[in-house]
Parts: structure tokens; C-alpha cells; sequence
């Protein structure tokens, strides 16, 4: 009669133990995964630090709690166009920008010019 009450409190504390592994599972992947964002002035400051070449790229990162691959990326966002580096956001460059507008326009005159082909086609058989 003990033994089958210590077996029913061994699988009950083994219950909670495992309940308490996952939990632990649980919260360091929500952990793991929360995304910081920055704002621009911060990166810019960030990639003006490592660009004066005071520090090494992992101490500047270190300093300001960001990853070095983050920094890196962030350079390499700067070089390519340091006029609007960081846009992000669902924003576009200005050129991309314009070009989706164009595309828009273009699509938007296909698709009137469609139509009235199709008006004159009815008015020219309507004549006959």
C-alpha cells in the first residue's frame, strides 16, 4: 500500500518537473526571439563610431548592447547609401519608390487603354 502511494507521488513530481522544464523552454524561446528595433540616429551614431576606427567594431557593439552583426549591417547599409541609409519600416528608397509609382501608372494606363479599345470596338460595330 506504501509503495503504490510513493509510485503516485514519484509520477506527480515527475508531472510538475517536466511542466516546469517546459515552462523554462517556453519563456527562453519567447526570450530568444524579441527583436530589438533602433531608431536611425542610433545607428547612425553606432556606424560613426565605428567608422572613426577609435574602437574595434566588437567593443562599440558591446558598449552599446547591439550585436556585431547588427553593426556590421548597419555599415554595410551606410556605404551603399549614406544619403538614406536606414529607411525601413515598410519606406522606400526614393528610387525604388518612384519606380513602384511608375510600375502603378503603367498598369493603370494598360488598363484604361484595355477599355477603350474595347469602347471603340463596340462603337465601330454599331455603326455596321
Amino acid at each position: 500500500m506504501a509503495l503504490q502511494e510513493d509510485e503516485q507521488q514519484m509520477v506527480v513530481r515527475l508531472k510538475q518537473w517536466t511542466q516546469r522544464i517546459e515552462n523554462v523552454r517556453i519563456s527562453r524561446f519567447e526570450v530568444s526571439h524579441v527583436t530589438q528595433k533602433y531608431d536611425n540616429d542610433f545607428k547612425l551614431h553606432a556606424v560613426q563610431l565605428a567608422l572613426e576606427g577609435h574602437k574595434p567594431a566588437s567593443e562599440i557593439a558591446r558598449d552599446l548592447g547591439i550585436s556585431v552583426k547588427s553593426l556590421y549591417g548597419w555599415i554595410a547599409k551606410y556605404r551603399e547609401d549614406p544619403e538614406t541609409p536606414f529607411v525601413g519600416s515598410g519606406n522606400l528608397r526614393p528610387e525604388a519608390k518612384a519606380m513602384r509609382d511608375l510600375e502603378w501608372e503603367n498598369r493603370q494606363l494598360r488598363e484604361e487603354n484595355e477599355i477603350l479599345k474595347k469602347a471603340m470596338r463596340i462603337f465601330t460595330n454599331d455603326r455596321k
